[in-house]
């Protein structure tokens, strides 16, 4: 009798845990979705972006958002050692290493600190990677596809 009374408490107090967790965790999804939001406002409004590249923006921040709440994403290499994740990164970006002439004769060590550097992105035809007198703080390698390079504003 005293164990099932025990047990019971447990398990009470394991469901209202889960469900405090559930509710900080949407909370705070909630939080950084305005602050990023709110970033973004002010980085648009620094940089003199128009208003109809800032609503595209903004719908995409909403369906992303949206899209988010559906499913938690896992970053393994968190997880993972710091030798692992290296070996990976670097198999990844090999191409990219293989046939630029600035790293195909730099050390391994280097290229593996690189290599846990970078990230890929994927563009649309028609997207503006960079804006004239912006600043630029990345640089683009083009693995596959076409880049029109246009000195007039569109």
């Amino acid at each position: 009798m005293f164990s099932s009374i025990i047990a019971y408490f447990l398990v009470k107090g394991y469901i209202l845990g889960y469900l405090t967790s559930t509710l900080i965790h949407k909370r705070h999804n909630t939080y950084k979705y305005t602050q990023y939001t709110e970033r973004a406002k002010n980085y648009m409004k620094f940089h003199q972006i128009d208003e109809q590249l800032q609503q595209k923006l903004f719908i995409f921040y909403e369906e992303m958002a949206q899209r988010k709440d559906d499913f938690e994403e896992i970053d393994f290499f968190e997880i993972l050692p710091l030798s692992f994740v290296k070996e990976i990164k670097i198999d990844m970006h090999w191409a990219v290493f293989k046939h630029t002439h600035l790293f195909r004769n730099m050390d391994m060590a280097f290229l593996q600190t690189l290599a846990l550097e970078m990230r890929s992105n994927f563009y649309l035809p028609g997207e503006i990677l960079y804006r004239c007198n912006g600043y630029k703080r990345k640089m683009v390698y083009v693995v596959s596809g076409i880049i029109e390079v246009s000195i007039v504003e569109p």
